[in-house]
């Protein structure tokens, strides 16, 4: 079996010889109802076993909007933004206004239906002997899509206790009567921003997809370091051959270019001994011919002049 709507209600014994405070009955309710004595503007057919179902109305307050709006007068784009977005917070009144006896109070619990679509009613949930006015009501979205403000939808239960006669009466009325919106509400929404579960998962995988970039980036950043580092050591291994083998190359040539050199010293120094040697025979065979000629010149003279 189905647990009641009204699970969340505070139990408070029936009328007794204590005096304790007592429930309004279905019959009792759906007459208060539709004399409009104590819920103003109620429908006798939103009574449900023990309790009311106060319904939404036209008028709300939502960030975006900035100001108290009704329904009625939304047309086109406005219309499609009644509506409360994930992770936002609209207030909206209710369609009944309360008008309560000193001798009763009202008691308030969440509709199973509108929790199952993701929506959590914000606000307390007792209203005061002698209250008169409207229930504001503030609606959070914890959902991931958004949903849809519709004046007349069943917005909360309540249920009308009506105290003993040595109870009531004894206490002053509330000063607090809210015909509209309160006006330190409607500053505090202008400034107000919705958290938007729905953006918040988008940045999310938006971030995840991020860093799995630069993951990604560094990962490769490695391998290219790693890369990098190879080839250099591969380049520097190259060089390091490459001038061993130069060197190797240098002392060869080195070698080469010494023994050029000694050869050509020694076939200079040899060219140099035959000089010295033709000179030094030259020079003897002139002097002899000239010895030759100062002795025997004047006899070849007479002799060629016979």
């Amino acid at each position: 079996m189905l647990p009641s709507e009204v699970d969340y209600a505070p139990t408070i014994p029936m009328e007794g010889r204590g005096g304790m405070a007592s429930l309004i009955t279905h019959e009792q309710l759906k007459k208060l109802v539709g004399e409009g004595q104590v819920v103003v503007g109620g429908d006798p057919n939103s009574v449900e076993g023990i309790k009311y179902d106060f319904r939404l109305g036209n008028r709300f307050l939502k960030a975006s909007l900035e100001r108290p709006v009704d329904f009625r007068e939304l047309l086109g784009v406005d219309r499609a933004k009644a509506k409360i977005e994930p992770g936002e917070v609209v207030f909206v009144m209710s369609e009944e206004r309360l008008n309560l006896p000193m001798d009763m109070f009202v008691v308030l619990s969440h509709k199973r239906k509108i929790s199952h679509d993701g929506i959590a009613v914000m606000g307390g949930l007792c209203v005061d002997p002698g209250y008169d006015g409207y229930l504001l009501v503030g609606l959070h979205n914890f959902s991931s899509s958004p949903f849809p403000i519709e004046p007349g939808r069943k917005l909360i239960a309540g249920l009308f206790y009506r105290l003993a006669e040595s109870e009531s009466g004894a206490f002053p009325p509330p000063v607090s009567k809210i015909t509209d919106f309160p006006e330190e509400l409607v500053k505090l929404i202008k400034s107000y921003q919705p958290v938007n579960l729905t953006s918040i998962a988008e940045q999310m995988s938006s971030l995840r997809s991020e860093l799995t970039l630069l993951q990604r980036e560094i990962s490769d950043d490695k391998k290219w370091r790693q890369d990098f580092k190879d080839d250099l050591e591969g380049l520097l291994a190259a060089l390091k051959e490459e001038k061993e083998n130069r060197q190797d190359q240098y002392k060869d040539i080195e070698t080469k270019l010494s023994g050029i050199e000694k050869d050509q010293i020694a076939r200079s120094s040899a060219r140099g001994v035959w000089g010295t040697i033709g000179l030094i025979l030259l020079g003897a065979g002139i002097s002899g011919i000239i010895a030759f000629l100062i002795r025997y010149g004047p006899q070849i003279y007479k002799w060629l002049a016979t």
